[in-house]
């Protein structure tokens, strides 16, 4: 499965980002990318969701992305927030 995510804009100071595939390597540059732009977007969003519904995979490097993330943007003041994590 090919790796995607897809943005929304539920308001103007929140995004979501709904993620589909498998978080390697190689996606997880894909998955900073995007949370980048999030963070960059004007005005600076207070909540920045990671839905993982659609994910059927995420290796270590996959889940170091997410923590770094969610340590940056704690520090600047935004909430990210992992949705639907899968148990394993």
């Amino acid at each position: 499965m090919t790796f995607s995510i897809t943005a929304r804009y539920p308001t103007n100071r929140s995004t979501v980002l709904v993620l589909r595939g498998v978080i390697d390597y190689d996606s997880a540059r894909v998955l900073r990318a995007a949370i980048s732009a999030a963070v960059a977007r004007r005005p600076m969003p207070r909540l920045i969701v990671v839905d993982l519904q659609a994910v059927t995979s995420v290796n270590d490097v996959g889940v170091g992305t997410l923590v770094v993330a969610g340590r940056i943007c704690q520090d600047i003041g935004i909430s990210l927030v992992v949705r639907h994590p899968s148990p394993a």
